[in-house]
């Protein structure tokens, strides 16, 4: 019977590879704007609400607790105009001393989920989704923006899947 492998890392003896350790050093952008010479090191643009709200949103980790009574969704209020708990990662920054949040084929938005670049006032490039993912720098994704986040939020990350094909191969013999 194959078992799944207990992983390598616990956080202890072996850290989590971070935000820091895959996407610093990338060339800065801004929203809607792209690196030519970085392949698809492109960000999503926004509205101008939601630059506010990334703004307003406290870098290396923050979320939209931080904001302005102004800048909250009708959404995030409850019924005497307080927030709400729960969701508190929607329109967040990552941190760079964390492992990244699970990617989701939307990790290009700030409005759903904590992928706010954590210093950078925008989402996170499909390039840095794909570096979170594990895929190779010099892969190119094709298609639309739309097309290339779901791409890559649906993978299943290649250095996860080489793993779990070695420990399969090996539990055969």
């Amino acid at each position: 019977m194959i078992k799944i492998p207990k992983g390598d890392y616990d956080g202890v003896s072996k850290s989590y590879r971070t935000v820091g350790d895959t996407i610093k050093g990338l060339t800065p952008i801004k929203a809607g704007e792209e690196d030519l010479n970085i392949p698809n090191h492109r960000s999503a643009n926004l509205s101008n609400l939601n630059m506010k709200r990334i703004k307003a949103t406290t870098q290396n980790g923050g979320s939209r607790t931080s904001w302005s009574k102004d800048l909250w969704l009708n959404c995030h209020l409850d019924e005497n105009g307080k927030p709400k708990a729960g969701h508190s990662d929607v329109y967040g920054r990552m941190s760079w001393g964390k492992p990244s949040p699970t990617l989701t084929t939307k990790f290009n938005s700030i409005t759903t989920g904590r992928y706010g670049h954590p210093e950078q006032d925008r989402a996170i490039s499909l390039r840095e989704g794909a570096l979170i993912q594990s895929f190779p720098k010099n892969y190119i994704f094709y298609g639309s923006m739309q097309s290339m986040a779901k791409q890559i939020g649906n993978a299943v990350p290649p250095k996860m899947a080489q793993e779990f094909g070695k420990y399969f191969i090996n539990s055969l013999y």
